[in-house]
């Protein structure tokens, strides 16, 4: 019946995680679900998107997803019989686009999209995605594919991608939206910025890949869970950047607090309720290769957002190794520092794992002239690296005592 198709049609749409869901469905249909310029999302509800689509399913003229035969119904999904790893993961390189990639797959994108609809102690793993689904009957199924629909729209639109082209990747905020070709007679697909003003879209873009970047792996990431409720709750045919970037900054201001608590903090609560108690322990920013990376791309993000011009060249990268900038085992003819201060905040950043082997015995010095192009791992870097020559225990503690000022530790 139609709500079978629907459901698969949107299934498809949404499976398909490296292209923007629009290109899911035909051009009739995407003015129908995402209006006359094809960005924005207009539709209420499951029964919308059907009666929307039932002249197309009665005319024939669906479009090519529908054409295929559907691989499952709605009772093969309360029932568990539904193949859910079988995502674009698994498909030939030639279905690929070549210019965007999504920062989840589709298996666990389904978990965010399940937590945000019926219960936020779902967990983030992907392992136990059957079990998760076999407990829901066809009302609930329906709202699920309105709302997979939606979310998948939403995060295709205000989440960060990973952009191709000229084989360079970069992260981009844009939307998708419908392109007129007048001398053609054509209608396509392009994209723009989500937001108008550069600034706006630039902000947002940082803090999103500053979540990302602290948490590369597919699973467990709360942080994604809490900006896709967020833009769920809050979308009304766009969302506000400023309000977008207020919001962002206090999710990453929570989960800065979690890492230096001196209790557990529950995940759940500080994506969902925003309220929970805590005290810092500063202590553990002292930990050597034990401080949380997270830490140090938050502190870039507030750095970066401090002086945008002096730091306009940098961009959160995968640096998952945290370098002793005074090494632990410093080569011959260099003396060794006290533990305590070798592993102060102040004595620490982010860079990758290759030069971290390459230079982790290295004096401050020596890893300097390694950068020659002042291409830096981090901005927290940078800064060390502008005292590189002379570092010293006084450095160290300066730095540290500078850094705090900006975590927003000290006065």
């Amino acid at each position: 019946n139609n709500d079978k198709k629907v459901f698969n049609n949107i299934w498809e749409a949404c499976s398909d995680m490296y292209r923007y869901v629009q290109y899911g469905f035909g051009p009739n249909t995407r003015t129908k679900v995402f209006g006359t310029d094809w960005n924005s999302f207009i539709c209420e509800n499951f029964n919308e998107i059907v009666e929307k689509k039932k002249l197309e399913f009665e005319q024939g003229s669906d479009n090519e997803t529908n054409k295929k035969e559907c691989d499952f119904t709605i009772d093969d999904i309360i029932n568990g019989k539904c193949k859910f790893e079988d995502s674009i993961d698994n498909k030939e390189d030639s279905d690929k686009p070549d210019r965007f990639t999504s920062p989840i797959n589709f298996s666990n994108f389904l978990l965010h999209v399940l937590k945000i609809t019926v219960d936020n102690k779902i967990p983030l793993d992907d392992k136990g995605l059957l079990d998760t689904f076999k407990e829901y009957d066809e009302n609930f199924v329906k709202e699920f594919g309105y709302n997979l629909l939606k979310v998948r729209f939403l995060f295709d639109n205000y989440v960060i991608k990973r952009e191709y082209t000229a084989d360079k990747g970069k992260w981009s905020l844009k939307q998708a939206y419908k392109y007129e070709y007048k001398k053609k007679n054509q209608e396509n697909i392009q994209y723009k910025n989500r937001f108008i003003d550069e600034n706006s879209n630039k902000q947002i873009l940082m803090i999103l890949s500053m979540f990302h970047v602290s948490n590369p792996s597919q699973i467990y990431k709360y942080w994604l869970t809490g900006v896709l409720n967020y833009l769920f709750l809050n979308y009304k045919n766009d969302i506000d950047a400023n309000e977008y970037l207020k919001y962002l900054e206090s999710l990453a201001k929570n989960f800065f607090k979690r890492y230096l608590s001196t209790n557990e903090i529950d995940y759940n609560e500080l994506i969902f309720s925003c309220d929970f108690t805590y005290s810092i322990d500063k202590s553990l920013l002292d930990q050597g290769t034990s401080v949380e990376h997270f830490i140090f791309n938050y502190l870039d993000y507030l750095l970066w957002k401090g002086d945008t011009v002096e730091y306009s060249y940098f961009n959160f990268s995968f640096s998952n190794s945290v370098e002793h900038f005074y090494p632990q085992n410093p080569i011959e003819g260099h003396a060794k520092i006290e533990k305590k201060i070798l592993n102060s905040f102040g004595n620490l950043c982010l860079i990758s794992v290759s030069k971290n082997a390459k230079l982790n015995n290295h004096p401050p010095k020596s890893k300097k002239e390694y950068y020659p192009n002042n291409e830096y791992d981090s901005i927290k870097q940078q800064i060390m690296m502008k005292q590189a020559d002379n570092w010293s225990i006084e450095q160290i503690k300066d730095h540290k005592s500078e850094m705090l000022k900006v975590l927003g530790l000290t006065k």
